[in-house]
């Protein structure tokens, strides 16, 4: 077997990130975010379910665990079709579907908040997570070049998550203030790629 060839000089990968990689950097951040939030979303379902909706926290758990076999075992088949199909038009017609389906979903659980109609809105916006999700790895891998690819890759997901992610109760403060959006923050979140924060009911 042949050694490896020798690693070809450069600079520092943060200097060439930094320099001549930031909208890589940028495209990497923005797919994440999508993800990051809809996660997100379905994690913290089983709190919606208990101080908004009040449901009993049964209903919550199952709808999450319905969506933790979804993801497990979609996940893959998500990666074969994007391998077949292209990542990109795979991805963009998720993504889609993804905001075209997140307000309504909510939407349509306020009004009706059942257990059968929240385990279906949790295991819909699971699945489409996971058809999501399944090409993302390779996606952000593919943006960069391989001599930068961990920096760009390391950069890029942990400005995505904190941004996205951490970020994200301060903005739900923000937003769930508003008339039209209300109880409906959780569900206009995704869209903004942001996860949401419990708004608990006043005791008075």
């Amino acid at each position: 077997m042949r050694p490896a060839p020798p690693a070809q000089e450069q600079g520092s990968p943060i200097r060439e990130v930094f320099l001549h990689q930031k909208l890589r950097v940028i495209l990497s951040i923005g797919a994440l975010a999508i993800s990051t939030a809809v996660n997100y979303l379905i994690i913290y379902m089983p709190t919606y379910a208990v101080k908004t909706l009040n449901l009993p926290p049964t209903v919550g758990f199952a709808a999450t665990f319905s969506a933790g076999i979804v993801l497990t075992f979609l996940t893959p088949f998500a990666g074969m079709i994007s391998d077949r199909v292209g990542r990109t038009t795979h991805m963009i017609a998720v993504n889609l579907l993804l905001l075209f389906s997140i307000y309504p979903a909510f939407l349509f659980l306020t009004k009706n908040p059942t257990p059968t109609v929240i385990v279906i809105a949790v295991f819909w916006l699971a699945t489409l997570k996971s058809l999501y999700y399944g090409p993302l790895a390779a996606l952000m891998s593919e943006l960069l070049p391989a001599a930068t690819r961990a920096t760009g890759l390391g950069l890029g997901y942990n400005i995505g998550v904190t941004l996205f992610g951490g970020m994200g109760p301060v903005i739900m403060a923000w937003l769930g203030g508003f008339a039209l959006i209300g109880d409906l923050a959780p569900g206009v979140l995704p869209d903004l790629g942001l996860h949401p924060q419990p708004r608990y009911p006043d005791h008075h």
